[in-house]
C-alpha cells in the first residue's frame, strides 16, 4: 500500500510537529516547499541555479519507515 502526506502551503508551522506525529508510521510527507524538507519533511524539490534538484530527509525518512532504493538516493540530495 501507498501512504502519502502532502504538505500544502502555510504549514512550515506545523511540520515539526507533524514529523513527530509520524514516528513510527509508514508514511512518506512530500513537501510543496524545499524549507520543508529541514523542518521534517521526508521528500521535497527546489530548483537550483535553474535544475530541479530532489531534497530527501533520511532522518525522518527512517523514523517513518520510508525506503528509498540506492538509485533513487543517487538523485537526490
Amino acid at each position: 500500500h501507498v501512504s502519502i502526506v502532502f504538505l500544502s502551503d502555510e504549514l512550515l508551522s506545523k511540520v515539526r510537529d507533524l514529523a513527530t506525529s509520524l514516528r513510527g508510521i509508514s508514511v512518506l510527507t512530500v513537501a510543496v516547499a524545499p524549507e520543508y524538507v529541514p523542518e521534517g519533511a521526508v521528500l521535497g524539490f527546489d530548483l537550483v541555479e535553474g535544475r530541479p534538484k530532489i531534497l530527501v530527509n533520511l532522518k525522518q525518512a527512517e523514523a517513518q519507515d520510508v525506503a528509498f532504493a540506492a538509485a533513487f538516493l543517487k538523485l537526490a540530495e
